[in-house]
């Protein structure tokens, strides 16, 4: 069942965790017009409507918002193991090579998708250089409603032809 629409008056019960320094305790959180308006500990007194979304398993926490994300190296997370060097000459640059030759829209939207599931809400992204693919994903992103500082990422040395 879909999540009711943001202007829906509903309940969402689990664990909150509103301070990082303890872990989060059971309660709920009640939505009107979109904002929280109430928030309380265990279960919700009677005159709250019951809990629409969550459960006692479930997080509720603020959003996440990721301060440096690479788009174009969505897809090459995980590839460690190796020295810097070797790690961008095998795995980053052939990955923002790839971005360049038309991977950069369908990566953004896996990447979009993630984050969405795993509830981050904005992000500062960086790009490559490649002027039109900056533009298509430029354009992407404006249309989400997610927020973004994004741009290019300029090279001038120790790159391939096609990133500099």
């Amino acid at each position: 069942m879909p999540p009711p629409a943001p202007s829906a008056d509903l309940t969402i019960s689990g664990r909150l965790l509103t301070d990082p320094a303890q872990p989060p305790h059971p309660g709920w959180l009640r939505v009107r017009e979109g904002r929280i308006s109430q928030i309380g500990w265990g279960e919700p007194p009677a005159e709250v409507s019951p809990p629409s979304l969550g459960g006692s398993s479930r997080l509720i926490c603020p959003a996440f918002i990721d301060a440096h994300i690479h788009l174009p190296q969505i897809d090459s997370v995980g590839c460690d193991g190796l020295p810097l060097l070797q790690w961008l000459e095998r795995v980053i640059f052939p990955a923002e090579s790839w971005w360049g030759r038309g991977a950069a829209v369908p990566a953004t939207r896996r990447a979009l998708s993630a984050m969405a599931l795993n509830g981050t809400v904005g992000a500062a992204a960086y790009l490559t250089s490649h002027s039109q693919p900056a533009a298509e994903v430029l354009e992407l992103l404006s249309r989400t409603p997610m927020r973004f500082h994004a741009g290019r990422v300029a090279m001038d040395r120790m790159a391939p032809d096609d990133l500099t």
